[in-house]
């Protein structure tokens, strides 16, 4: 089978978030398995990949140049909504799966069904008011659900039932031996807790705190970092792709989401070491976290996030029962790449 990912978001190496790595991480099981990938996504202009991609461009008088550096074809340039019809044609997919997630997938998702593609929308943001249309109006529209949590919203809003695929995690691509003596926190965007962290951070002045960007940085952001520079126990860092190197100093994950996380992958990723984490009551991270760590209702006074952490951090004991917790709960059967692979292609077969 020959599937084609499309997305309207930037993608590795230039982008690192959730829904990148699990489109990466699935690619590379669906190949491994014997199919065939390509990716369809948008470049950003500056860097080593945007000018590559715009001699490329030039030279091959191609807008969407192919490249192979992930292993298998990426096809990036600008507006992949207008040019997926000629990047379509030359990969010639048996299904195609749109990235749910924002900017514009619904645009992508309605070129992909009205050139006669079977497309399949596997939804990573909930908040589908952003998505950029109705996605209840495609009625050839299929859905992929990324936790129970996600599937529940697909049904509530347009009545479409949903196969559900976890986000694979690669633990070759997470473990450290668990030796960190931090709070790691990543991705401190207001939507996802930033304020409570730093509030905590003022609150337990001797715990040390890592704080780790992971989205493009914006105006909240800047103001975040100001206010860290102030808190002598908290470091902050830039991205990284190789999660390893912040995981190698946590000692616990920090979750304080506000919005309804459609799944919580910094929480299965640092379960892989066994890194509990203390997290929002919201969305689908408590499908996430499970048994390895501890939920905090959402609103919550900082009091509840403070016990929360202090439990964690002060009694050996309980961060022992949360940590082999976690372990257990990332080596389970069915949070493994091979089987959610697996999975995803009799979803494709059946659609």
């Amino acid at each position: 089978m020959h599937i084609l990912f499309a997305t309207n978001r930037h993608y590795l190496p230039q982008a690192i978030g959730g829904a990148e790595w699990s489109t990466h991480i699935l690619a590379e099981e669906l190949v491994r398995q014997g199919h065939q990938v390509s990716i369809i996504c948008s470049i950003h202009p500056r860097g080593f990949f945007g000018t590559k991609n715009r001699i490329a461009r030039r030279i091959l008088k191609d807008d969407f140049p192919r490249d192979d550096g992930q292993g298998y074809p990426v096809y990036r340039g600008w507006d992949p909504i207008r040019k997926f019809e000629s990047v379509a044609s030359k990969v010639r997919p048996d299904r195609v799966i749109v990235v749910g997630a924002p900017p514009r997938a619904y645009e992508l998702a309605l070129a992909a069904v009205e050139l006669g593609y079977s497309t399949f929308y596997q939804v990573r943001d909930v908040d589908f008011s952003r998505h950029g249309g109705d996605l209840g109006s495609i009625p050839q529209l299929k859905f992929i659900a990324n936790s129970e949590f996600t599937r529940k919203q697909i049904e509530e809003s347009f009545g479409k039932n949903s196969a559900i695929v976890l986000p694979p995690i690669a633990q070759e691509r997470c473990w450290v031996p668990r030796t960190g003596n931090r709070v790691l926190m990543i991705n401190p965007d207001p939507s996802k807790g930033g304020d409570i962290a730093l509030e905590l951070a003022a609150q337990c002045p001797d715990i040390p705190f890592l704080i780790q960007e992971s989205w493009a940085s914006n105006r909240h952001l800047v103001e975040m970092k100001n206010a860290a520079k102030k808190l002598s126990n908290v470091q902050w860092e830039p991205p990284k792709i190789d999660i390893r190197k912040a995981f190698s100093r946590a000692k616990i994950i920090l979750a304080p989401s506000k919005w309804e996380e459609a799944w919580g992958r910094v929480v299965s990723e640092g379960q892989v070491s066994g890194i509990p984490a203390v997290a929002s009551r919201i969305g689908g991270l408590p499908e996430s976290v499970g048994a390895g760590g501890i939920l905090v209702d959402v609103p919550s006074d900082i009091s509840n996030w403070k016990v929360a952490l202090r439990s964690l951090w002060d009694f050996p004991e309980t961060y022992q029962k949360y940590s082999k917790a976690a372990t257990d709960h990332a080596n389970r059967p069915e949070a493994q790449p091979s089987y959610q692979a697996k999975l995803l292609c009799a979803t494709l077969k059946d659609g």
